[in-house]
């Protein structure tokens, strides 16, 4: 089978550096942090008080009330962060995308605010008393659905959660897709808003967080020599060879030759900066 080139025509993003792909761009390459205390609720009682909150965003406005209640945070920051991935590529946002388009979404763990929200109704005020549409706001795939569904990708639908590498299966899911010639084009990216009272909570007890209250923004160096905390929405637009503007051609290294690239690596070598250059051939991506 001849290998099918497949490359990236669009991109979207939300998240704590920008509400969209520019601005979060030059933040990052401005060494701007995201990183600031927790705004969502009140986060004095918890032993890590600040996170990666995306700022500036209301959903009520952006979908409308009655569209926004059907949803968790993160089904909300799917849709935004979709909307922008679309436009990018040249598609009509007004338009079905159709049965040759596909949707892969990875997420580590779905709705979970939503999640938490029901399970205090539950315990405060009994079954009764639990909202109808719950399971559709906590469910991991309801992003991908949502997005699916409003947009109109009658093509594969699928979620990935497999934690913290979901969003990058998600990616050579997508690739595989294409290249098996399934779809011509897949809207693949990666949605989480973990920022609540026991997300926090559970992190911190098993010491994941940085727990430098003081200095957020110099919090959570995963990769520095006093390593404190971890790394850890996005959206991207894959096509088979196409004439619109590309980002970046896919090329997905398996896990052994990952393994086999750092193990011969040393550690001024740059490693991540390796196999970001050997996962991304002939990148079309400028600064500005």
């Amino acid at each position: 089978m001849t290998e099918q080139r497949v490359v990236v025509t669009g991109l979207g993003t939300i998240n704590p550096l920008g509400n969209n792909v520019s601005d979060t761009w030059k933040n990052l390459i401005s060494g701007v942090s995201g990183i600031d205390h927790i705004t969502l609720f009140d986060a004095s009682d918890l032993p890590v008080t600040f996170a990666g909150e995306v700022k500036d965003f209301d959903a009520n406005d952006y979908l409308g009330k009655q569209n926004a209640r059907k949803l968790d945070r993160s089904g909300h920051l799917s849709i935004f962060a979709a909307e922008e991935a679309i436009k990018d590529a040249g598609f009509d946002i007004n338009k079905q995308l159709g049965e040759e388009f596909g949707i892969i979404f990875g997420t580590g763990i779905g709705g979970i605010g939503a999640t938490e929200d029901a399970v205090r109704v539950y315990e405060d005020r009994g079954s009764k008393r639990i909202s109808p549409l719950a399971i559709t706001q906590l469910m991991p795939n309801s992003s991908t659905g949502q997005v699916a569904i409003k947009y109109g990708i009658k093509g594969p639908s699928l979620t990935i959660t497999t934690a913290c590498a979901a969003s990058a299966n998600a990616i050579g899911e997508a690739k595989r897709m294409i290249e098996h010639n399934i779809v011509d084009k897949v809207l693949v990216g990666g949605t989480e808003s973990g920022t609540t009272s026991m997300t926090i909570g559970a992190f911190a007890q098993i010491k994941a967080l940085s727990k430098q209250n003081n200095e957020p923004q110099k919090a959570c160096k995963p990769f520095d020599v006093n390593r404190d905390g971890y790394d850890d929405f996005s959206d991207y637009i894959f096509e088979k060879t196409s004439n619109r503007p590309l980002f970046m051609e896919v090329d997905i290294t398996e896990s052994k030759s990952i393994e086999n690239a750092v193990n011969n690596l040393s550690l001024g070598d740059l490693p991540i900066l390796g196999l970001i250059n050997n996962a991304a051939r002939n990148p079309a991506v400028n600064s500005e």
